[in-house]
């Protein structure tokens, strides 16, 4: 992830600038790694007045007016008795959400619910994922009602005694309408059993995404309201702007950042944790 440091050092040269900086070619660095017109723009324009003539005061520049834009929100998994786990086919939704599961084991008992039930392979590798966990999950054959499937996780949850029920939800952004109906049909089910208070939406989205990551996090914000981020992949990619452009314009906080494959491999999210990844 430290590529975008590395690329911007280099555009500096031997550590000096002056007042010949080619600016262009700093917002085209930034939105190369999915910054977003808008907010390249208004980077570039705070590094020029910062008049940056060394690496290290243009990274203080930048990391200043970035973590003036992040918002992180506290997860309190004992507060919480549902945390439906949103986003596209593709972004690491299912692992990430078995990660989230062996993050809060330690203070509460959890049941995984498959309630994407479009692909079979979802719900497989979440059972996969339970069996390793020692978390039982709840599904239904491929094609089910989505909402059956939570309302099922529920039940079972109260009968079980348990603390925590995490839904994998659907993502298939491409039948967009039918995707929206499903999810407002799953928080209507919860929303009768469990206090909103007690509910989080947890957006799942990718650091290897572009800048339809913005649109596809509008959509789900819409659709049932977004409570925080979860950036995945955070380790894959050299990019990783596009997190920072949701954040920004939707006014998201975010929550955890998510690498590697390991069930461990999930952390609490602080501004310093993003930005030493992207220009340390």
């Amino acid at each position: 992830m430290a590529i975008l440091g590395d690329r911007i050092r280099a555009w500096l040269g031997a550590g000096t600038g002056d007042d010949g900086v080619d600016y262009d070619a700093l917002e085209d660095l930034l939105l190369e790694a999915d910054f977003g017109p808008r907010l390249a723009d208004e980077l570039v324009a705070e590094v020029r007045r910062a008049r940056p003539r060394s690496w290290d005061r243009l990274r203080g520049a930048l990391r200043s007016e970035l973590s003036s834009r992040l918002l992180a929100v506290e997860f309190t998994p004992t507060e919480l008795k549902v945390v439906l786990a949103l986003g596209v086919n593709g972004v690491g939704k299912t692992t990430s959400l078995a990660k989230l599961a062996k993050y809060v084991m330690p203070t509460c008992s959890v049941v995984l619910a498959a309630a994407d039930t479009f692909r079979a392979a979802a719900a497989e590798q979440l059972v996969r994922h339970g069996e390793l966990l020692g978390v039982p999950v709840i599904r239904q054959q491929q094609g089910a009602d989505a909402a059956a499937v939570v309302f099922d996780a529920l039940s079972s949850a109260e009968r079980r005694g348990t603390d925590l029920v995490l839904v994998d939800t659907a993502g298939r952004m491409h039948n967009r309408e039918d995707l929206v109906r499903e999810l407002q049909k799953i928080t209507a089910i919860v929303a009768k059993r469990v206090p909103r208070e007690r509910v989080h939406h947890l957006l799942v989205t990718d650091a290897t995404a572009g800048q339809n990551a913005v649109e596809q996090a509008r959509i789900f914000d819409e659709a049932v309201g977004v409570d925080s981020l979860l950036l995945a992949k955070f380790d894959a990619s050299a990019r990783g702007g596009a997190v920072l452009a949701v954040a920004d314009q939707l006014g998201l906080p975010l929550s955890f950042l998510g690498s590697g494959e390991s069930h461990v491999d999930l952390q609490p999210f602080t501004p310093e944790r993003l930005l030493d990844g992207l220009i340390a």
